[in-house]
């Protein structure tokens, strides 16, 4: 699965080094989305959508994950796809 060059742009602000010393960050999903443009949170709903739908093999969802250049990690695909449902959860 091609990941869109918007993904990438959102994820890399979900980095704890960054949160850690920006402490009026209070929620990082919304600290993340004010970095890219509506237009570019839909393309970004889309993708997601279309991955929790249908990447089902875990090196695939890894790929996808480190391909974004968050350097938030999770320990299982269910804590990945969750961070993935709720970003799509905060795109209005």
């Amino acid at each position: 699965m091609k990941i869109p060059p918007e993904f990438p742009e959102l994820c890399v602000w979900f980095d704890p080094q960054i949160l850690a010393v920006s402490p009026e960050v209070e929620d990082e999903f919304d600290f993340a989305l004010k970095h890219v443009t509506p237009q570019q949170q839909q393309v970004i709903k889309h993708f997601i959508l279309d991955v929790l739908e249908n990447v089902h093999d875990s090196k695939e969802l890894n790929r996808i994950w480190q391909g974004a250049n968050s350097n938030t990690r999770f320990d299982s695909d269910d804590g990945i796809r969750m961070y993935l449902e709720e970003i799509v959860r905060r795109i209005d």
